[in-house]
């Protein structure tokens, strides 16, 4: 969902609020499998020239390109440390500023037109495979800022985009709401009359499921389905939950794949009171 653009003012961010730095995981994380590393592999050296016969030069050639691989992987998880030691955000009254590396990017409040969701992989140490939560905030000029859970405090920061993102975004699409018209959210467009999902992926399956009307829209497809196929709207740890009563798949609207979840789900409840 993107506003009419406004004008837009350029002046100071106002006085500082908060500051989010480097989670104490990410800092001291880092430093730790640095050192682990090449220790473990040097423990590995010493045990094979204590323990295995001098005659094995095989062996022992494996152990010292074992120790040098592992030095190269320690001098680039400390480079990339030092390069982002310097990351943090600090929260204005009227925006926020991202520090990274050399760079900064100020963003005022009302620059953003969308704040998706966005999962990482292994963004911490020891974190492995497990997925957490970053979020990506795009200005009405394109740009992108990416916030990572590199960041302490990330959670609360994220409350806080939503509480002045709605604050602004809300008026305007409640007020097309009311009117009639469609507000889209990415591939999701709602309505009084329903909900209308544009997606060359999703539209036959979403046919298949629902019976709703499809019309062709350029290369893509449009599924509408009346909010009288949904009996309430729950929302879940990673998707809105739209419940079909009589039918054994529901429908899903996977967060990070919407652009202002939190104002779709507040328009939601305009037809949904229940859902919270």
């Amino acid at each position: 969902m993107i506003m009419p653009a406004t004008e837009v003012d350029t002046g100071a961010l106002g006085p500082l609020q908060s500051v989010h730095k480097r989670s104490l995981l990410n800092v001291v994380g880092p430093l730790f499998f640095a050192v682990l590393i090449p220790a473990a592999a040097a423990a590995m050296v010493y045990a094979v020239v204590r323990f295995v016969p001098a005659s094995d030069r095989d062996m022992l050639d494996k152990a010292w390109l074992l120790v040098v691989a592992s030095a190269i992987g320690s001098l680039a998880l400390l480079w990339s440390w030092a390069k982002n030691l310097g990351l943090h955000v600090d929260v204005h009254e009227h925006g926020f500023v991202l520090h990274y590396r050399s760079q900064t990017q100020p963003c005022r409040w009302d620059d953003i037109a969308e704040l998706w969701s966005t999962p990482f992989h292994g963004a911490t140490p020891g974190s492995g495979r497990q997925a957490k939560t970053g979020y990506t905030v795009r200005k009405r000029d394109g740009a992108n800022i990416l916030l990572t859970p590199a960041l302490a405090g990330l959670e609360r920061l994220a409350d806080r985009l939503r509480e002045e993102t709605y604050r602004r975004m809300m008026p305007w699409a409640l007020s097309q709401f009311q009117a009639g018209a469609q507000v889209t959210f990415g591939m999701y467009s709602v309505s009084r009359h329903g909900l209308a999902v544009s997606s060359p992926q999703f539209s036959l399956g979403a046919t298949m499921l629902s019976g709703g009307a499809v019309t062709s829209l350029g290369a893509s497809q449009t599924t509408f389905v009346p909010w009288s196929e949904f009996s309430q709207v729950r929302p879940e740890t990673h998707w809105l939950r739209l419940v079909r009563p009589g039918l054994a798949i529901d429908w899903m609207i996977i967060y990070r794949l919407v652009p202002n979840s939190h104002v779709l789900l507040a328009l939601l409840q305009q037809v949904f009171p229940n859902a919270k």
